[in-house]
């Protein structure tokens, strides 16, 4: 695996992509063993890529996989977000566990929001980014790693 990662990092550097610029989202959705984790971590850190735990609170992103990853980024769940919003106690975890992040010298960012009041809600837990319908999309061109990854077959017919 490490192979295809280099192949990738050079692809982008071709495409005139910083390596401090990228950061590689771990899903929360795709059930990992600690040491393909652990491998990961410490590869990505050698290549001064960051690293971003999605939709925690969801799935396989959970606190032991914060403390194995110690992530940059950390995304909070949408679910989990409103949910606090309306339970005290979900409420205090949640603040709880954003001002670990913080210390920990990551950053937070809140997912989902669709409304006014859920963006000061943010702001009140000290998030540090923000997304969601609410703030609109942004215009941004998205990377096909799948396409970089793959030889350009135009030029080399010629």
């Amino acid at each position: 695996m490490e192979n295809e990662f280099q192949f990738l990092l050079g692809r982008l550097a071709i495409n005139g992509l910083s390596r401090s610029t990228i950061v590689l989202k771990l899903l929360e959705t795709v059930p990992v063993s600690d040491k393909f984790l652990l491998w990961f971590k410490d590869f990505v850190r050698e290549q001064h890529i960051r690293l971003a735990l999605d939709g925690f609170g969801r799935g396989e992103s959970n606190l032991e996989r914060y403390h194995l990853v110690m992530p940059d980024v950390v995304k909070i769940d949408n679910r989990l977000f409103a949910q606090s919003m309306n339970y005290a106690r979900k409420k205090r975890l949640l603040v709880s566990f954003i001002s670990r992040i913080h210390d920990d010298g990551g950053k937070v960012v809140i997912e989902g929001l669709e409304t006014e009041e859920m963006l000061v809600y943010a702001r009140e837990l000290c998030a540090d980014l923000f997304q969601g319908s609410f703030l609109d999309s942004p215009d941004l061109p998205m990377v096909d790693f799948f396409q970089l990854s793959r030889p350009n077959l135009s030029h080399a017919a010629h």
